[in-house]
């Protein structure tokens, strides 16, 4: 039998039906464990036979996965020189600290570092129900929260925390209720995820359209223009001009209470730029290396891990001015700005394959690939039919991508609303 000490008027998320009541998970689990790290410098403590789960090893998109295996494992001896402690598999894992609410199920012995609170549940309470439980009362769990340099919610709140149980004064009634939630819950999230897995699969076919159209446009233009220059001849009898991008020095406020737009690779996302996210002001320009960008200019991305997959390419819709991480390539004559921007997209899966990795591990695009890059230049007439083109696949294929990214806000939700229903009494 499973009995609640605190009273019920309580305020607590949600009422629950006849029969259910809002349990404290230390009357539900036999044990809370800790983690912990053994001293680093000790190679004899690491690469041994125990799994040492930290919250880099939970995927964020399996909402409840059972882990068997982790990128670091641990020596006895550096299990026994920690704090860590050695969990029986079925133990819940759930993060308890800076990102608060990754959850797992141990699926083998094993140990956590310290940013985790594990779980041992009782013979009351089913572990995956306890963890899909976790998971929809997260943002409840993360009220409890303590914050210094981070939010951490102790051993301590969450043994008070409180989850709703079906039956509570039943434990055979009970289990099989929990049991049964959680069947429908993962066969009605496992019916979402595959919903989700079209979604994808149709994003990646409706992605491909423009990426075959920039194909077919870049291999008849080659043909037609085989003795085309590249952007370093271009830049040499003056049809092009390249700038760099700088950060102004952050400790001086003056240079970041202004209205000029500061493109950096995370403002990236879309084809035409027209403000970012970060601003400078006029002092900066005067004051640093730091050059205004105009508008119509080329932006490209040119150093950042996103260029182990994608060229970032974008077109300036007002004056502007770009990081480190940016070049810019500036237009002067016989080069419509669009048709640029779309013949360096064009050229994208070449380019990417010139990426370089830097010495501390980032990606980066070196100025001589940019430099060497062929750009063929048709009569003005042409390249406005070709923009007007591949503008018009463009503009369908974000219309397609819009209306996937509606769909995915509409699974979010439904999977939301499963959760809600199962710890509501209601599914």
């Amino acid at each position: 039998m499973i009995l609640s000490s605190e009273p019920k008027f309580r305020m607590y998320p949600w009422s629950l039906p006849q029969g259910w009541d809002w349990i404290a998970l230390e009357k539900l689990c036999s044990h809370f464990y800790g983690g912990g790290t053994p001293n680093r410098s000790k190679s004899e403590y690491f690469n041994g036979d125990i799994v040492w789960v930290t919250p880099t090893d939970i995927d964020v998109n399996n909402p409840v996965q059972v882990v068997k295996s982790s990128r670091t494992t641990l020596t006895n001896n550096g299990l026994e020189s920690s704090s860590a402690k050695l969990l029986p598999p079925g133990t819940v894992l759930f993060s308890s600290r800076a990102t608060i609410g990754k959850i797992a199920i141990a699926g083998v012995s094993l140990c956590t570092n310290q940013g985790f609170a594990n779980l041992v549940c009782s013979h009351n309470l089913n572990n995956h129900y306890l963890a899909w439980c976790l998971r929809t009362l997260t943002p409840e769990v993360i009220k409890l929260a303590s914050s210094t340099t981070y939010l951490e919610i102790s051993r301590g709140n969450l043994r008070k925390f409180k989850i709703p149980i079906p039956c509570p004064e039943d434990s055979i009634r009970s289990l099989d209720t929990q049991r049964r939630i959680v069947t429908r819950i993962e066969t009605l999230i496992y019916e979402v995820k595959q919903s989700r897995n079209l979604v994808d699969e149709i994003r990646q076919d409706v992605e491909q359209l423009i990426f075959t159209a920039l194909n077919q446009v870049i291999n008849k233009l080659d043909e037609q223009y085989p003795d085309s220059l590249t952007i370093k001849e271009l830049i040499s009898i003056g049809k092009i001009k390249i700038e760099g991008g700088g950060t102004p020095a952050r400790n001086n406020v003056k240079y970041w209470d202004g209205r000029i737009p500061w493109v950096s690779p995370k403002d990236m996302k879309r084809w035409y730029i027209y403000d970012s996210q970060e601003h400078i002001a006029t002092d900066a320009l005067k004051e640093t290396s730091v050059k205004l960008i105009p508008q119509g200019a080329i932006l490209i991305v040119v150093r950042g891990m996103i260029l182990a997959h994608t060229l970032p390419v974008a077109i300036t819709q007002s004056e502007v001015t770009i990081n480190q991480d940016m070049k810019a390539l500036i237009s002067i004559s016989n080069l419509l700005p669009d048709y640029l921007g779309y013949i360096l997209r064009a050229r994208s899966s070449f380019i990417l394959q010139l990426v370089e990795t830097a010495a501390h591990g980032t990606k980066r695009l070196k100025t001589d690939t940019i430099m060497d890059i062929v750009i063929p230049i048709p009569p003005e007439s042409e390249q406005k039919r070709i923009i007007e083109y591949l503008n018009c696949i463009q503009n369908e294929v974000d219309e397609i991508l819009k209306g996937l990214s509606q769909d995915v806000k509409l699974l979010d939700l439904l999977e939301q609303s499963i959760l809600d229903q199962a710890f509501r009494g209601e599914l």
